[in-house]
């Protein structure tokens, strides 16, 4: 079974428990050939994520909705987060998967990055027990390296 590397484990967890400062900080510690697993790892950190959110409702309208909510609670943030991206991204993981063709990496990333926090802080199962969700995410990453 393929590992996560611990360090990438700790950046998620601090970006889930909203530690910033933390996950700036490792953030700046990842090497550039371990920016792909660990772009991956988030990548399954936040579709545990999205199936912890979305698991009564997918569909366009829920999550219309969720970036409304998104664009309130981040009405501040700068640089200013890309609500179109971010409903790209949710509505790409849902199923859409075209619309990733036209939102760079980079734009996933940040997207990804956001969601998290907002669903991970939100959810007091998620702060009670980051990690059991990272080793949720460790086994889809895993599924995923596999393939």
């Amino acid at each position: 079974m393929t590992q996560v590397n611990p360090k990438h484990r700790e950046l998620v967890k601090a970006i889930a428990i909203g530690d910033t400062d933390r996950a700036k900080e490792l953030n700046e510690s990842i090497p550039q050939q371990e920016r792909a697993d660990y772009h991956t790892f988030v990548t399954a950190f936040f579709s545990i994520m999205l199936e912890l959110r979305f698991k009564e409702d997918s569909s366009r309208e829920a999550i219309a909705s969720f970036v409304d909510e998104m664009r309130y609670d981040y009405r501040k943030a700068d640089p200013p987060i890309k609500p179109m991206v971010i409903e790209g991204v949710i509505r790409a993981s849902c199923g859409e998967e075209h619309l990733l063709d036209d939102i760079s990496g980079a734009d996933t990333l940040a997207a990804e990055y956001q969601v998290i926090g907002k669903i991970a802080v939100q959810s007091p199962e998620v702060i009670q027990n980051p990690d059991h969700y990272l080793d949720e995410a460790e086994g889809l990453f895993a599924e995923w390296e596999s393939v």
